[in-house]
């Protein structure tokens, strides 16, 4: 007809432009940085081209401030060439066309859109509208949860504190569900099990040198992305810095009235049946292998909860419960992450270890990470997630009696799902405040510790009431070495809270389990 069509002409240049490039001697990536311009026509029309990734953003997130950062601006979006390839691929989609999250969402009661009713551990109105509603106790403990850390603890902090301004409550306990990354110094980054480019401090060494201090009591469990050679100074659990509290292998605590169960690390079941044999430094294959969750840990687990008549509030578990996608919206949460659907289909997604200890404890909520998504589901008390596996013994039996919320957190960054407040009315115990002027102290759950005493010397150590954490922290290495240091062996003096809590059960050694 005579009119020009841009999009012919656009095409017909960028192949002027691939035929001109290609004939000349020199490299291909000298003449497309010289041809900016060119480079990004090409790229946008062969769908290559996250036009996000292109210059820094100003990203404004609640708790966040307006930061020029392309590493917090990218997201999902971000990630380099070879990640958005991949992405495009496996048919993923680009996180930054997603609804952002932000502090409203913290304290909007996740579980509404599966139940239909409201929470009583909600921060805010059933609706999602009007002013936050305080704690209606109070005994009530105010619980702030947060998915992968990845060593950004300030900025996680920073949004717990715009979140618990909004909902006009003040928090009491922080939970962290893996990937904490407690890196004192650059030596401790050696026995990260992450690629060397991943490898950088942040900012956790701050803490741990006394430089910042944790505005809140942080409780938090291993993940897959760990300072292996710290947590094995502390394989029953100890204060890794002023305030925050690493929970071990597997621990139970009291906080509250509150009764929180928490086992660290991922499933594989090349290492579930095997002891816990690595040594430092760490082997290529040990880096790994040390962060397994262990078939005797869960045990030991069980065993220690259900021999309590207290019920257990709080679960926390890296890894995802195997099955417990099919009691959320499974529809959105692959239309977020496409590339789950062969796992769900097959019924592999999620880890067997994790779901044979939510039906045997049938705690009231549930809290994990590790897949980078907030997912909530609720588990009807009548199910048994399948958690059927040669290396998980077959199938345990369900403790009846009630439903489990379930929670999965998505990685700090800013625009993520990856905090949670809630309110939780506690257990009616003898370590449960009456009053907001009592302060909350952690303890030591008696019945774990008698399964510790029993399974490290073979002897009961007779104990009813919970024991108070002590405040005994102590430094075993210094905070942020110059850059290049090497691996660190365990240190020559075992950690003095290792021998503390040998000490208390009656043990000779604590450094493995």
């Amino acid at each position: 007809d005579g009119s020009l069509n841009p999009s012919r002409i656009l095409t017909s240049q960028v192949q002027r432009f691939r035929l001109w490039s290609n004939s000349l001697t020199i490299s291909r990536s000298r003449v497309l940085r010289a041809a900016p311009l060119a480079l990004i026509l090409m790229h946008a029309l062969t769908g290559r081209l996250n036009r996000r990734s292109l210059l820094p953003t100003a990203v404004c997130t609640p708790g966040f401030g307006v930061k020029v950062d392309s590493r917090w601006a990218s997201g999902d979006g971000g990630g380099g060439y070879k990640t958005r390839r991949k992405r495009a691929r496996l048919g993923t989609r680009d996180n930054s066309r997603l609804p952002k999250f932000g502090a409203e969402d913290a304290i909007r009661d996740p579980w509404i859109s599966n139940s239909g009713g409201n929470s009583n551990s909600s921060l805010k109105n059933a609706n999602g509208k009007g002013k936050a509603s305080k704690k209606t106790n109070q005994t009530d403990v105010v619980v702030a949860v947060l998915g992968c850390l990845h060593g950004e603890l300030t900025q996680a902090y920073k949004a717990i504190r715009t979140a618990s301004k909004m909902a006009n409550v003040s928090v009491d306990l922080v939970l962290v569900t893996g990937d904490f990354q407690a890196v004192r110094n650059s030596a401790d980054l050696a026995s990260m099990s992450v690629p060397q480019k991943y490898r950088h401090l942040r900012d956790f060494h701050l803490y741990h040198s006394g430089r910042k201090k944790a505005p809140y009591l942080t409780v938090y469990i291993g993940g897959n992305h760990e300072a292996s050679n710290y947590h094995a100074e502390l394989p029953a659990g100890g204060w890794v810095a002023p305030n925050i509290y690493y929970m071990g292998h597997c621990g139970i605590l009291r906080f509250g009235g509150l009764r929180i169960v928490g086992s660290s690390g991922i499933f594989n079941y090349h290492h579930y049946e095997s002891n816990r044999m690595e040594e430092f430094p760490l082997k290529s294959n040990h880096l790994r292998s040390i962060y397994h969750v262990r078939e005797s840990e869960i045990e030991r687990l069980i065993q220690a909860a259900n021999a309590d008549s207290n019920e257990v509030d709080i679960l926390l578990t890296h890894d995802w419960p195997r099955g417990v996608a099919e009691y959320g919206d499974i529809k959105d949460l692959l239309k977020r992450k496409p590339y789950f659907k062969a796992e769900v289909r097959n019924g592999v997604l999620g880890s067997p270890a994790a779901a044979r200890l939510l039906n045997a404890l049938r705690p009231r909520f549930h809290f994990s990470s590790h897949l980078h998504v907030k997912f909530a589901a609720e588990i009807p008390e009548s199910v048994c997630l399948n958690h059927t596996n040669k290396t998980t013994g077959g199938e345990s039996p369900v403790k009846r009696g009630r439903s489990t919320k379930f929670l999965a957190l998505d990685k700090v960054l800013p625009g993520r799902g990856f905090l949670q407040l809630l309110s939780i009315e506690p257990n009616k115990t003898k370590n449960a405040r009456t009053n907001t002027s009592t302060p909350l102290q952690l303890h030591y759950d008696p019945a774990f510790l008698q399964t510790l005493s029993n399974f490290y010397n073979g002897k009961d150590t007779k104990l009813v009431h919970p024991i108070i954490i002590p405040q005994n922290f102590e430094a075993t290495a210094p905070s942020s070495l110059p850059d290049g240091m090497g691996p660190s062996p365990l240190p020559e003096r075992t950690n003095p809270q290792a021998l503390a809590m040998a000490n208390l059960l009656g043990a000779e050694d604590m450094r493995y389990s």
